[in-house]
């Protein structure tokens, strides 16, 4: 099924549900403000995806429908187990007539006519449900512009009422006073609030009816309104019945929810005008006799006086004032807990079935249960590393997901690794301020680096792959053969974003945070260990950098406190900009070049996306650039927020990343995923 269609057939089941329970402590519940606090909450839940969603286990569940499987009739089963010829007595071969085999036509017609039925229905009810809801709101909006024409030939009331709500809206204490219209229609009081100064509207066939006191009482009704916004509720009950229009239980909640709240007016005007329940009630009676025997219908985003059917039930609360009186505050906060759970909360089903259990699982692979923070591609090709959350290096075979090893030392998270140009060595750094050299095809741990002031958090190997650059609150470089520090680049960092390593190997540029606040990109020279050029300025900071493959351009993501984000190139002999793009969201946390220098890739946080089961997630971004013709060949969604790491493999065909939700190889060229692994 769509999940769209899902989605609101979802919400249309919890939302009938909480109706139903909601009305049961309607009955007993008296407390005008509370009731109608929870009907909101009834209509929010026909359009709010859960925050958290609850799974229901069902053993022994079919699984031929939601799995897309064909079940195989049992004499279909039978004939294909004795396809194969029969021999006689005699050694000729006869054919089998007591099961006949389905023909290739008619197992195709069967498949055909299952698959074109799902469609078909899927289809049709989408088509349905769409245009039902364009129809009610054409139906709405004429309905709407009809009432505003009429509303140009209604008169302002007289000075003597206008005057008098200026005096009552100073109770409400409003910042701008409604007008007062007088319409010759007969139709009940209201409130119009689509436009920027709203109004009330009253017909002039009843003004008569009513004496000071009474008008007094209908006024502060229709400021009750308006003070307690119950204008812009009407929009939401617009688009509940707009994309629910089908199911009864959203009407009845909207009329549930509107009868609450000129309850919860009516006591408003007890409370503004002490001693008015008898004039308000007489004012009430007034009404009905006018609007009888036959109440108009009003424009959807009118707050009415009420129905006609209500008063009976309004007539007896504003006579006794009771509407307050049979509920304890930690009754509320029982109540009001049990609604935000239905409302936060949904129900998705896992049947506990191998099949669809196994179905489950197409497309992905194992990965930690914690998040990877940092990806690397082995020399050639075949191998993928992760460094994961849980203090594990995960290693995967490259074009199908599998896992070959887990390599398991470090005490703390690992934010890098690092797969040596040449061999099967790879580096992985953690924040237990270690450095591990492992074997990456025996598992074999081969050195450990120590002594680091501060997390790793990236890791470079030199082009012959017998020195290895170390980001932490420093920049110090490895002899990867004997383990021995060689030199040391001062920073003073605590969190480094990126580091990169030119293809003549003269410089080092590196992206960090210093004091956890100012955000800086610097470039080093390698032999002198000396600073050469800043990038970047006060404005704005540099995210992540990569050299261009022939080393002369500096390409970096960035984001200022004015503009948004952008992924700019440097000169690097002249440190002027030569270039700029704009990014998607942020796109800043990671930026590699291909191998042959064609491509660039970004990414980091993508757009929110609705979820089945319905909820709401942040997604990553990527974007694979070519920086010559300047234009994006490829923008990729993964799973969850914020891109990581990223890495072409050495062939530059495919491209591997890792976000909060997902460790994924994709096809360069393309786009399409590969494999993709969930944790």
């Amino acid at each position: 099924m769509n999940p769209i269609m899902t989605i609101g057939l979802t919400n249309a089941v919890l939302a009938s549900l909480l109706a139903g329970f909601l009305f049961l402590v309607s009955r007993r519940v008296r407390h005008a403000p509370l009731v109608h606090i929870l009907w909101l909450l009834v209509l929010a839940r026909f359009i709010m995806p859960p925050i958290l969603p609850l799974e229901w286990r069902i053993a022994g569940a079919s699984t031929a429908r939601s799995s897309n499987i064909i079940p195989v009739p049992a004499s279909h089963d039978r004939a294909v187990r004795s396809s194969q010829p029969i021999q006689n007595s005699s050694g000729n071969q006869v054919a089998d007539k007591s099961t006949p085999q389905p023909s290739w036509f008619a197992q195709t017609i069967h498949r055909s006519h299952s698959s074109a039925f799902a469609l078909r229905w899927d289809v049709a009810v989408g088509t349905i449900w769409i245009a039902g809801s364009v129809l009610w709101i054409i139906v709405a909006t004429w309905r709407i512009v009809a009432f505003r024409r009429k509303l140009k030939s209604a008169a302002p009331a007289s000075f003597e009422i206008q005057d008098m709500c200026q005096r009552l809206a100073q109770q409400f204490r409003l910042r701008s006073v409604p007008h007062v219209l007088i319409v010759a229609d007969r139709i009940p009081p209201l409130l119009w609030g689509l436009r920027r100064r709203p109004v009330i509207v009253i017909p002039a066939d009843l003004l008569p009816r009513l004496d000071r006191r009474q008008q007094e009482t209908l006024l502060t009704h229709e400021l009750a309104h308006l003070s307690r916004g119950d204008r812009w509720v009407r929009l939401l009950e617009m688009l509940v019945l707009a994309l629910h229009w089908w199911n009864p239980v959203a009407w009845w909640a909207s009329r549930q929810l509107r009868e609450s709240e000129e309850a919860c007016c009516d006591d408003w005007v007890i409370q503004k005008l002490p001693g008015s329940a008898k004039s308000y009630a007489r004012s009430l009676l007034e009404t009905v006799e006018f609007l009888s025997p036959q109440q108009p219908s009003l424009p959807p985003i009118a707050s009415g006086f009420g129905s006609v059917k209500a008063f009976k039930r309004r007539l007896q609360i504003v006579l006794h004032s009771n509407s307050h009186s049979n509920i304890t505050w930690s009754q509320r906060g029982y109540l009001t807990l049990i609604a935000a759970a239905a409302l936060l909360f949904s129900i998705s089903f896992v049947f506990d079935n191998p099949a669809l259990a196994q179905r489950g699982k197409v497309g992905f692979v194992e990965v930690p249960s914690e998040g990877i923070s940092s990806v690397s591609f082995s020399p050639d090709g075949k191998l993928l590393a992760g460094g994961s959350s849980d203090a594990t290096v995960k290693i995967w075979d490259a074009a199908t997901g599998v896992t070959t090893a887990t390599l398991k030392a470090h005490k703390k998270r690992i934010q890098a690794v690092a797969f040596a140009p040449q061999g099967s060595m790879l580096a992985s750094g953690s924040d237990d301020r270690t450095v591990i050299l492992w074997d990456a095809k025996t598992g074999e741990r081969l050195r450990t680096l120590e002594g680091f002031e501060d997390d790793v958090g990236q890791l470079r190997f030199s082009a012959d792959g017998r020195t290895l650059w170390v980001a932490s609150a420093h920049i110090t470089s490895w002899e990867v053969e004997t383990g021995r520090k060689q030199s040391t680049i001062k920073l003073g960092a605590n969190n480094v974003i990126s580091l990169d390593l030119s293809p003549d190997e003269k410089y080092l540029a590196v992206t960090f945070f210093i004091s956890g606040k100012q955000l800086t990109a610097k470039m080093f020279d390698i032999k002198s260990s000396e600073l050469i050029r800043n990038f970047g300025d006060p404005h704005y900071g540099v995210y992540a950098a990569a050299f261009s493959s022939d080393g002369r351009t500096l390409a970096g993501t960035c984001i200022g406190r004015e503009e948004g984000p952008k992924l700019r190139f440097w000169n690097i002999e002249t440190g002027e900009i030569q270039e700029t793009f704009d990014l998607v969201d942020k796109e800043i946390w990671a930026l590699r070049y291909s191998p042959n220098g064609k491509l660039l890739a970004s990414g980091g946080e993508g757009p929110k996306v609705r979820t089945n089961p319905p909820g709401w997630r942040l997604t990553s971004m990527l974007t694979i650039w070519d920086p010559v013709r300047k234009d994006v060949q490829i923008r990729h969604n993964g799973a969850s927020a914020r891109l990581t790491s990223l890495c072409f493999s050495p062939d530059g065909k495919h491209l591997a990343y890792c976000d909060y939700a997902t460790v994924s190889v994709i096809e360069v060229d393309s786009g399409d995923d590969v494999w993709t692994g969930k944790y």
